[in-house]
């Protein structure tokens, strides 16, 4: 992904990751559905994102029930959305993503 690629510290003897991505910012909500799908690494993955595009995500991965269910009144700023992602062929025909929790400040 096009961006600025940087390291993190290592914190308790792990290093982390971070890449910056303008795509993210200033692209289109199939931006971040292209990042989780092409994301095939056994670790997590955390995006960071602006609204309507993180709520758009969550909607893809949750489904409308799902997603309704979960924020009613929209995605907050500064919420957190734990998102399990089912990757088996069957989950891609239906909603792929299970909510594991949701956070808001």
């Amino acid at each position: 992904m096009p961006g600025n690629d940087r390291s993190a510290p290592p914190r308790h003897g792990e290093e982390l990751d971070i890449e910056f991505s303008d795509a993210l910012y200033a692209g289109p909500s199939s931006v971040y559905t292209d990042v989780v799908e092409a994301w095939q690494e056994p670790q997590a993955l955390m995006l960071v994102g602006h609204n309507p595009m993180i709520e758009e995500l969550v909607r893809a991965l949750l489904g409308e029930s799902g997603t309704a269910a979960a924020i009613p009144t929209g995605y907050p700023c500064a919420g957190l959305a734990v998102i399990d992602i089912d990757r088996s062929p069957s989950a891609r025909a239906s909603v792929p993503g299970r909510l594991v929790t949701f956070l808001t400040p």
